[in-house]
């Protein structure tokens, strides 16, 4: 448990909250560049 609220507070650090509540745009750009990310990770 103690593991997973680091995570959700690097996760905060990164986006906001209230950011992501003021623009979901940003929230889904976001993921998409991880998604990519991993795409490319197993490309390689």
């Amino acid at each position: 448990l103690k593991r997973q609220k680091k995570k959700k507070k690097k996760k905060e650090r990164k986006i906001p909250c209230w950011l992501s509540r003021l623009r979901t745009g940003v929230n889904l750009q976001y993921k998409n560049r991880k998604r990519h990310l991993k795409r490319t990770k197993l490309g390689l």
